[in-house]
């Protein structure tokens, strides 16, 4: 979920979370065609890209934590 912080100028803020356990996923986006790598494009769980990351000039991404209630990459 969302953890709203309300930010002070000068103030220190601190929050707990707890992270669940999950697994990391590596992969490479190519082109379907050419098999040429796809730089900077963005991959995260489910269809909203939640926990987003991007690929590298390789096509390559590592997104860590990925768990059961999602279990879809996109």
């Amino acid at each position: 979920g969302w953890i709203d912080l309300e930010l002070q100028p000068g103030a220190t803020l601190e929050r707990d979370v707890v992270l669940e356990p999950g697994v990391l996923v590596r992969g490479r986006v190519v082109d379907a065609l050419t098999r040429a790598p796809i730089a900077g494009a963005e991959v995260g769980e489910t269809w909203t890209f939640e926990r987003g990351v991007r690929t590298d000039d390789e096509g390559r991404y590592a997104l860590p934590g990925v768990g059961e209630a999602y279990a879809e990459v996109a």
